[in-house]
């Protein structure tokens, strides 16, 4: 037990981000490329000298903007360059696919340290170098993207929040893949505690979750819903007895209501045909239905 424990511990970077490394770099075909350039003075261990992401104009400023992280063992030049071009062409969404530290054509050592501070600089250089329209932005997650996309929403980048297949946090995933490791929080050196942002996310948010995801256990997902449901119920409640603010005021800080939590299940989806056959239809479909409901 001991010696099985030892090796999770010891090489859970490599489990958790099973990276394609830069000889298997996929060209990027279809959207723009973007490369933001870091001091190193300026920089976090783990994070290179360059930031990178895939890019696709919005068709207008009314046209939302998909802010796109990946899966664990994706990369932007596979999953970001196909979706982002059928989203922008067909619909006339904005994409950006950002990359991890140290995956494919981003320099770096992925960690959730460094895939924040990443995360974060070019939510940053969107806003202030793309001038891309604040409210019409919507940070989306699938798998692990899941938790950056919920981080950079808690940190107020976004006015929707989009997750596919999404965990409640490392730790929890351990105890479900690994069921015989004693109290794994302890062992776990990213954590990327998604559950623990629910008090911070008043925007609406979709999740959708195949119900027969053999990697992710679909009652995470339900529990993600019900977790940021409950949060804006009870942010509504305070709200409703203060009572005391202007109209004005109480539209600005009034959190969303439940209706604004929405939970998709996707029948017959595992974790890896999401954007495969008739699983795919379906997600645009919700998309599109998510991001034309006024916030």
């Amino acid at each position: 037990m001991s010696a099985v424990i030892g090796f999770l511990w010891y090489f859970q970077r490599s489990l958790i981000f099973p990276r394609p490394k830069k000889d298997q770099a996929m060209r990027i075909r279809h959207g723009s490329y973007i490369q933001v350039d870091v001091e190193k003075e300026n920089r976090p261990a783990g994070v290179g000298k360059r930031l990178v992401g895939c890019y696709f104009a919005p068709r207008s400023e009314d046209h939302w903007t998909l802010v796109f992280w990946h899966g664990n063992a994706d990369q932007i030049g596979n999953v970001g360059d196909i979706l982002g071009q059928h989203l922008n062409q067909e619909h006339g969404y904005g994409f950006l696919a950002v990359e991890y530290p140290g995956y494919a054509l981003c320099d770096g050592e992925p960690s959730e340290k460094s895939i924040i501070w990443s995360s974060d600089r070019m939510m940053q250089y969107i806003i202030h170098e793309l001038r891309l329209n604040p409210d019409r932005v919507c940070v989306f997650g699938q798998s692990i993207g899941t938790a950056v996309a919920a981080q950079m929403a808690a940190r107020g980048y976004a006015k929707k929040l989009i997750m596919l297949s999404p965990f409640t946090s490392i730790p929890a995933m351990c105890q479900a893949l690994f069921p015989f490791v004693p109290n794994p929080a302890i062992l776990i050196c990213d954590p990327f505690n998604t559950l623990a942002l629910a008090p911070h996310l008043n925007i609406p948010t979709l999740i959708l979750h195949g119900n027969r995801d053999e990697i992710v256990p679909f009652s995470q997902g339900q529990t993600l819903a019900k977790a940021f449901a409950l949060n804006h119920q009870q942010g509504e409640t305070q709200q409703q007895r203060n009572g005391t603010s202007s109209s004005a005021t109480q539209d600005q800080k009034r959190p969303q209501s439940k209706s604004n939590i929405r939970f998709i299940p996707l029948q017959g989806c595992g974790h890896n045909d999401t954007f495969a056959g008739p699983h795919f239809n379906t997600i645009l479909r919700e998309f599109k239905s998510f991001l034309s409901q006024q916030s």
